[in-house]
């Protein structure tokens, strides 16, 4: 059986809004979470968006705040959109 990633529905709209506010352009983040459930996304500035067909890069300023999510309580889950 394929797992399955449960992300509740105040993050989902979340993650809808902010495709929306970014429309053409990619959006970009991150979702954390125990097990197979998302506890908290983490929206991440595109720093490539000069056109609607950039492809993102992460800054990394972007991502050295979640470093306290390393080590015991790190998250169990993490999943990274690609749109290729």
């Amino acid at each position: 059986m394929t797992p399955s990633l449960k992300i509740p529905r105040q993050i989902l709209d979340d993650l809808v809004a902010h495709a929306r506010e970014l429309d053409p352009f990619e959006c970009c983040g991150l979702l954390a979470g125990k097990e197979e459930t998302v506890t908290r996304q983490y929206r991440i500035a595109n720093t490539v968006a000069k056109d609607a067909q950039a492809v993102t890069v992460f800054n990394e300023a972007d991502v050295k705040p979640l470093g306290h999510l390393s080590g015991k309580a790190r998250a169990e889950v993490a999943y990274f959109m690609d749109p290729k």
